[in-house]
């Protein structure tokens, strides 16, 4: 799988946005409303102003067979997420790990990853300590399974957070995990 991180452009933005809001019930998420275009449109100015603590990347795939020499990229790679990097703090050393996968991705393994891309960033790149998440118990299952399986194979730490999420008129615990970046060199690479 030929993956690669690449500048997220306010396009790839707005893909991530549809998929956001069709791919899954919205009450279960951080900000649980349908997004619109202009609030999407105003996340994305406020990614792209200095000193933002965020990073987001498009999560791109090289075409089967393409080949230029001239060029690491392929003008016709397909975007398959968004990934990013959420209240990065360079004083303690630490950010939270946020992803989209298109619906048509999902369950290939591009996930995973887009995650490893995003971690490699985090801990070598941007010398980052520790790189944490959080999925809402009232996440479709496949999704919490995703982030526990990623946790148990590279060497991850987890927690239950109780009663952090309301919808639906009830209350959910939610998955805290993240790792730590030296656990996470011994067993992802």
């Amino acid at each position: 799988m030929n993956l690669y991180l690449d500048a997220l452009t306010r396009d790839d933005c707005q893909r991530a946005r549809a998929w956001r809001n069709e791919g899954y019930d919205v009450g279960n998420l951080r900000t649980a409303k349908r997004l619109t275009e202009a609030d999407q449109d105003v996340f994305y100015d406020r990614l792209r102003q200095p000193g933002c603590p965020h990073r987001y990347f498009a999560v791109r795939i090289q075409p089967t067979g393409w080949v230029d020499e001239t060029s690491m990229y392929s003008p016709a790679a397909e975007l398959v997420a968004m990934a990013g990097l959420v209240d990065i703090s360079p004083e303690n050393g630490t950010a939270e790990i946020s992803l989209i996968v298109s619906p048509d991705c999902r369950g290939k393994g591009m996930g995973r990853e887009a995650v490893r891309l995003v971690l490699v960033e985090a801990f070598d790149r941007l010398r980052i300590l520790s790189v944490y998440g959080e999925c809402y118990n009232c996440n479709p299952p496949e999704v919490l399974r995703f982030w526990q399986r990623l946790v148990n194979d590279w060497g991850g730490y987890d927690a239950c957070l109780p009663a952090r999420k309301f919808w639906n008129g009830r209350q959910y615990s939610s998955f805290y995990f993240g790792w730590l970046a030296e656990a996470w060199r011994e067993r992802a690479r």
